[in-house]
């Protein structure tokens, strides 16, 4: 994944690229204090991703999330302390973190 700096939309700046083993990377959405980011692969059997990217030179994955291994997702959105996770084939998911740990997750649908 590309960290990509568009606030001059007429010359974006690539500021760093973070490694996602799993590879494939479809789309992805920060938190609002943009510490961590939620990214998703659209593959089978593999996992939405939680990175810390507070030192965006040093990211690392906190957590992985998946309602089904055997499906994909796509299109995550994050409002508030809620995800709003779209999944191929098993519909929308909405999973709560708490603030001081984004890791820790409840389903809530």
């Amino acid at each position: 994944m590309d960290v990509v700096d568009i606030s001059d939309r007429t010359n974006p700046v690539k500021i760093a690229s973070i490694s996602d083993p799993q590879g494939n990377t479809h789309s992805s959405w920060t938190t609002r204090d943009h510490n961590y980011l939620f990214a998703t692969n659209e593959l089978d059997g593999t996992q939405a991703t939680v990175w810390d990217i507070r030192d965006i030179s040093d990211t690392e994955p906190m957590a992985h999330y998946s309602a089904n291994l055997q499906m994909w997702f796509t299109i995550p959105t994050i409002r508030g302390d809620y995800a709003f996770i779209s999944h191929n084939t098993e519909g929308l998911r909405v999973s709560r973190s708490q603030r001081s740990n984004p890791a820790r997750r409840s389903r809530i649908l």
